[in-house]
């Protein structure tokens, strides 16, 4: 099972950076773009149903939508940076509609100097397991978001969409842009003009999920925001997520969280 980042999905301005120590991710994805540098240890990510074994000086570089996650392997120190296609604007417009084959890369020493002096600037030491990385200024962080995307495209072959990661795409915009609605397969596909059991095929052996628990990871992840940031009604915030009753918001919220709505309220205001 794989989880949708609804925070790394919402705005055109969306930058976050970030020091991770021995900490891992399971698999999800989001619409922003993701760079990993591994500074110390190993780390092993998936990437697109690809397994990789990152030590130090490798990074990765991640498309929007693209399934990842990381497991630390041997004490290991990471940056990661997700960002909004803007701040690569021109590199993300040349690459519309391609894919690279690889998703890791060995950084030349150049450029991880230039990270730990600007936008990866390296706290001290802290037993802490993850440490947010203030951002640097605008333009200063465009710069090494394309030095980046620069000594990656140089070292990547790149290919054509696969036809099914292009619907996957466009499924996971509909499902976006559509999911406080009572919309169903049948309403995906007359949307995509593809047939009803043809779009099943592509989720259950791209994404290995039904239409509904993809529809529902989207509204619970938007609930949870809703639940711990606000005082909104349970029956309310079931409402405004898409769900037509209490009762199937209580059952999928437990389903996909692993907790009930109103466990996770307790818990956010403790």
């Amino acid at each position: 099972m794989f989880s949708h980042q609804f925070v790394n999905s919402i705005g055109n301005d969306l930058y976050n950076g970030f020091w991770y120590r021995d900490a891992c991710w399971h698999l999800h994805f989001h619409r922003s773009y993701e760079f990993v540098w591994v500074t110390a240890g190993t780390l092993q990510a998936t990437v697109a149903d690809k397994v990789y074994l990152l030590h130090k000086g490798d990074g990765l570089f991640i498309l929007p939508y693209q399934l990842h996650s990381y497991t630390t392997v041997e004490n290991c120190d990471f940056f990661v940076a997700v960002f909004a296609a803007g701040y690569i604007g021109k590199f993300a417009s040349a690459t519309s509609g391609r894919e690279p084959t690889d998703a890791c890369f060995r950084l030349s020493p150049a450029l991880q100097g230039y990270l730990r002096d600007t936008m990866a600037i390296r706290p001290a030491d802290t037993d802490h397991r993850s440490v947010r990385q203030p951002n640097p200024p605008l333009f200063t962080l465009k710069a090494c978001l394309y030095a980046v995307c620069s000594e990656f495209d140089a070292v990547a072959t790149w290919q054509k969409k696969e036809q099914n990661n292009a619907l996957i795409f466009r499924i996971i915009t509909y499902v976006e842009e559509n999911y406080t609605e009572d919309i169903t397969l049948h309403t995906l596909a007359d949307a995509l003009s593809y047939e009803y059991h043809y779009l099943s095929r592509v989720l259950r052996e791209n994404l290995h999920v039904r239409f509904r628990t993809l529809v529902n990871q989207y509204r619970c992840e938007r609930a949870k925001e809703l639940i711990t940031e606000t005082d909104l009604p349970l029956s309310e915030i079931a409402l405004s997520c898409g769900f037509q009753n209490i009762r199937s918001f209580n059952r999928a919220f437990l389903e996909i969280t692993g907790s009930t709505p109103t466990g996770a309220r307790v818990g956010g205001s403790s």
